[in-house]
């Protein structure tokens, strides 16, 4: 067969980036079916493909710069066309949202992608993977396999990410379309498919669990060197908490600041790491950093901003443990990076978090800083405690190996092979 898949991706984007390396290190392993890549992003990595014969990478935007890349004399040119045009899609966006008018924000979108669509025509593809709930997946008549992270409009609409500037009404029609055209819609746990069959009657049948893992840049083994000069380079204290989450409402970064600033009143100093974009648009950054500085944690709370992926491994073998206080579930990919590492997790009783902890973490009320405080207490001060949720990670990620995710992956690429030659 012949399979696209639509990459769309950044570093900065987080868990969504770590997502698609996954998927592309288990079809990079495959060798009986020829691949198209779309690829709108300079973070593709393209060194570990440029040699297989049946794989086929199209540049949907020219960069001026890849590395490893030889590009045609005009890509400069073109980089800076299509950085003007960037410029110019962001000022009408923001004048329409001056103006209210997310409709017609939400409809032209629509109508871009429709547009965009039109790039897998004539590559006689048979299937396309798409590495999240790509709006082009309901604008091409190709059977497509597609990934659900979250429903949190739907969840917890308060949070302004997920319901204001027409964020509602974007995601809504997004993911009630995306059934039009899936063949199989994978979703990160039991009950992220729960909640897609009983909010959008989606058959249960074409829905399909596809854990996280951790992402291939995590190294498990990271020499005393290496950890030195992490350390050295974000001056780290020889003790902290580590959070890795960009700064989301959602996120509730505040309440872990609070609750930091709660156990130092009492005595108690823990040091804390915040890394991750900022987020800007809603506003989310700039709260944090008033409260740090109006709570007099400067010097206890550091906010290293975006952190390139070679560092991260250093990172959580520094930590004394990783703190995910989020409102909102279903699960994250920072939980089975730190259980790869060997790092101990206070989690988030949010809907779906506890399904994905079990007993390889301790849980917090996101809500309340109060209980934030008394876990990270119990945490800080228990190390007997902190070593039974290192071992007790280590048998849950035993439980869902790269074998099983491959598997997952190749079963689906099988079940629809067997489906189009009963259908020939």
């Amino acid at each position: 067969m012949r399979i696209g898949f639509y990459f769309e991706c950044f570093k900065k984007s987080g868990g969504v980036y770590q997502i698609a390396l996954n998927h592309l290190e288990v079809l990079r392993g495959i060798s009986n079916h020829e691949f198209v890549l779309f690829n709108i992003s300079p973070d593709f990595p393209y060194a570990d493909f440029k040699n297989l014969p049946n794989w086929k990478i199209i540049d949907t935007v020219k960069f001026s710069s890849i590395e490893g890349q030889t590009q045609n004399k005009q890509a400069p040119k073109m980089r800076l066309d299509y950085l003007l045009k960037r410029k110019l899609i962001l000022f009408v966006i923001e004048t329409l949202r001056f103006f209210h008018l997310y409709w017609l924000e939400n409809f032209l979108a629509r109508f871009k992608a429709k547009k965009r669509a039109k790039i897998f025509d004539g590559h006689n593809l048979d299937l396309l993977l798409f590495h999240g709930p790509a709006e082009l997946s309901i604008y091409t008549k190709i059977p497509s396999v597609v990934i659900i992270h979250d429903l949190h409009h739907k969840l917890t609409p308060e949070f302004p990410e997920m319901s204001k500037l027409g964020q509602w009404s974007k995601r809504e029609y997004l993911y009630s379309h995306l059934d039009k055209n899936a063949f199989r819609i994978y979703v990160d746990s039991e009950v992220g498919k729960a909640d897609i069959v009983r909010l959008y009657g989606v058959d249960p049948k074409k829905i399909v669990p596809l854990p996280p893992l951790p992402p291939p840049y995590i190294k498990t083994e990271v020499s005393e060197e290496e950890k030195k000069e992490v350390k050295q380079k974000y001056d780290l204290p020889d003790r902290f908490l580590f959070y890795p989450a960009q700064f989301w409402p959602h996120k509730n970064h505040f309440n872990l600041v609070k609750a930091v600033k709660l156990l130092k009143d009492r005595g108690v100093v823990v040091p804390l790491i915040l890394v991750g974009s900022r987020q800007e648009l809603w506003g989310e950054y700039e709260r944090v950093v008033e409260l740090v500085q109006t709570s007099g944690l400067e010097g206890q709370v550091k906010i290293l901003g975006y952190v390139p992926i070679e560092d991260m491994s250093a990172l959580y073998k520094l930590a004394s443990g990783l703190a995910m206080p989020m409102y909102v579930g279903w699960t994250y990919v920072p939980i089975v990076e730190a259980w790869a590492m060997g790092c101990p997790i206070i989690y988030s009783t949010a809907h779906g978090c506890p399904e994905q902890g079990g007993d390889a973490a301790i849980y917090v009320d996101p809500y309340k800083s109060e209980d934030i405080a008394e876990k990270i207490n119990q945490f800080w001060n228990d190390s007997s405690l902190r070593a039974q949720l290192v071992q007790n990670g280590y048998k849950k990620l035993a439980l869902w190996t790269k074998s099983d995710f491959a598997r997952t992956i190749k079963k689906t690429i099988n079940d629809f092979e067997q489906e189009r030659k009963r259908t020939s």
